[in-house]
């Protein structure tokens, strides 16, 4: 287990200086009565040392600034200042208390390094690569300088830099770990495979029984040209080796191990390796996590559903398997599999809910409304008080035009969950379509009261009034604020173009419609707005054209199009018409 406790500590160590504690650990311990010149001083900095122990960090501030009134040159009793800054949350008077030290003592080593960090946190990185830099040319033996320095770069995906302090650490400590680690990492991105194979295996060398350089050199090897792709191969399996007879658990080397054996048609080799793993998955959740980040989120499908068949070989009631199979064959457009394995999870399994969920926009996708109603009901009759249930359940009898079971399961879910701002923006969407007007003004009121950045609600308040020719002031009001936040929305647009219509004044309306239809050609009701505005202008032989775009996109509605059009072609073929 050495291996595991040298890469922690060093994690866990990177981590904690990332949020300023405990970086006293980056540069040489110093004395309080080495650097002190007074024993007034001492005397104070020894009572803030005590107060800052006992929690009590005000006063230990006001020690600390009564020893550097004894002692008024300290660039140490300044740091400590700015340490106790740290401890407060106060980052921005610790950079600068850092920041004043330096301008007094430009070479303070440890107020340089200390200031690297806090820039790093701030995501000002080239600010901290200067002051790393400095650090490194004060102290050529400054360790933790180079590891800072370097992972600002490695960070940046700056691998030529990244490569050249790494470099620069190794001639100083060519028996640092992280120093070959590093450097070989970097090499192997700048696709120097040489250098980079021999500073892993050096790295290797100093912690023979560290994973981290192992999966480097897996990942360069797999990189190379196909000459040497037999030899690669071997390489590539032995180091997995290496790693799980360090680790037999070591859940990523399992499963691209795996993936090898699958290549070969190992198949044996593979339900050893994955067999185990499978079981295991019922109650920790470990490998799984690793599954997901390793397959899942880099949308690796093809290798994930390959794992996912082998590991229900060998545990075929695994309602973990079977969930995770369902959304990978889900993503691969594979429905009905994808279904079948949704419906392998059991009631009792911590995924049940989310498997039949899955299931319900599957079936919705597939225009089978009621089987998803149906599935999300049985969800509900175990977990009655489920308020996303009720969210899902609204939206599908939405889509069934059912408003009245729709708005009944929303109100439900919104008594449940009154802050679901969602939610409650459906609902009042719901109350709409179902001809509930007041009612839907209210709900897209108290959304903008939960939540006034809601640009959706607020564009939905004053298009609403818009359409039904009543507090047009205030209509143009809501649609002016959502704009402030959705500029280029050719919705809210639209609506701006409605209000000025509305109100009469055409030419307006007509400006904000045709911006409106440039940034959303395609929608009926838009181009509906744009042929109704012509024809006030007049300009028949275009409201016809729109109307008639309008016509060939429109779902609903088409009567009230029909009628337009024969009105306007009516008018045209009257002597005289425009």
């Amino acid at each position: 287990m050495k291996r595991i406790c040298l890469l922690t500590a060093f994690v866990m160590a990177l981590a904690t200086l990332a949020g300023c504690q405990g970086h006293l650990a980056m540069v040489a311990a110093t004395s309080p009565a080495r650097e002190l010149r007074s024993a007034q001083a001492y005397h104070y900095y020894t009572a803030a040392q005590l107060a800052r122990r006992n929690g009590n960090l005000v006063q230990a501030g006001e020690w600390l600034r009564q020893a550097m009134a004894a002692d008024p040159d300290s660039a140490w009793l300044r740091l400590e200042l700015a340490r106790l800054a740290i401890e407060e949350g106060d980052t921005a008077a610790a950079v600068r208390l850092i920041e004043e030290n330096i301008k007094v003592h430009p070479d303070h080593i440890a107020s340089l390094h200390l200031l690297g960090v806090l820039q790093d946190r701030l995501d000002q990185p080239q600010a901290a690569i200067d002051a790393f830099e400095k650090v490194i040319r004060l102290d050529p033996e400054a360790e933790n300088a180079y590891l800072f320095l370097g992972a600002i770069h490695r960070k940046a995906q700056d691998w030529e830099n990244a490569r050249r302090v790494y470099r620069e650490m190794v001639t100083h400590f060519p028996s640092s770990y992280l120093g070959h680690l590093f450097l070989g990492q970097a090499a192997s991105r700048l696709g120097q495979a040489q250098e980079a194979e021999a500073h892993l295996r050096q790295a290797l060398f100093v912690e023979p029984e560290m994973e981290a350089p192992r999966f480097e050199l897996i990942q360069l090897f797999r990189a190379l040209s196909d000459a040497d792709a037999g030899e690669r191969a071997e390489q590539i399996t032995r180091l997995y080796k290496e790693i799980l007879d360090l680790d037999p658990t070591n859940a990523r080397a399992i499963f691209e191990l795996s993936l090898i054996y699958d290549e070969l048609a190992h198949t044996d080799e593979v339900r050893q390796l994955l067999g185990p793993l499978a079981v295991q998955s019922r109650t920790d959740p470990g490998p799984i996590q690793v599954f997901i980040e390793l397959y899942l989120e880099t949308r690796n499908y093809f290798a994930a559903a390959i794992l996912l068949e082998h590991m229900l070989s060998a545990d075929p009631d695994n309602d973990t398997l079977h969930y995770f199979r369902g959304v990978v064959f889900n993503e691969l457009e594979r429905r009905q599999e994808a279904l079948a394995s949704f419906d392998r999870v059991r009631p009792d399994s911590q995924y049940f809910h989310n498997a039949s969920a899955h299931m319900a926009f599957i079936y919705q996708q597939q225009g089978q409304i009621p089987e998803a109603i149906a599935r999300l009901n049985q969800v509900l009759a175990q977990d009655p008080d489920n308020p996303e249930i009720f969210h899902y359940l609204g939206s599908f009898y939405e889509e069934m035009e059912d408003f009245q079971q729709a708005a009944q399961l929303l109100e439900k879910g919104v008594a449940l969950d009154p802050d679901n701002t969602a939610m409650l923006f459906r609902l009042g969407v719901v109350y709409d379509k179902a001809g509930r007007k007041q009612e839907c003004i209210e709900t897209m009121k108290a959304v903008v009261a939960k939540d006034p950045e809601n640009a959706n609600a607020l564009n939905y308040l004053g298009y609403t009034y818009a359409d039904l020719g009543v507090e047009l002031d205030a209509a143009e009001q809501f649609i002016q604020q959502a704009l402030r936040i959705k500029p280029e929305d050719g919705y809210i647009i639209d609506s701006l173009g409605w209000v000025y219509y509305q109100k009469g004044l055409y030419r307006q309306a007509l400006e904000q419609i045709l911006r409106a239809v440039a940034l959303v050609p395609q929608d009926p009701v838009i181009l509906e707005h744009l042929g109704d505005v012509r024809e006030k202008l007049g300009q028949w032989a275009k409201a016809l054209e729109a109307y008639e775009k309008a016509l060939g996109l429109a779902e609903k509605g088409q009567d009230g199009l029909n009628a337009k059009i024969q009105r306007i072609r009516e008018a045209l073929a009257k002597p005289g018409s425009p």
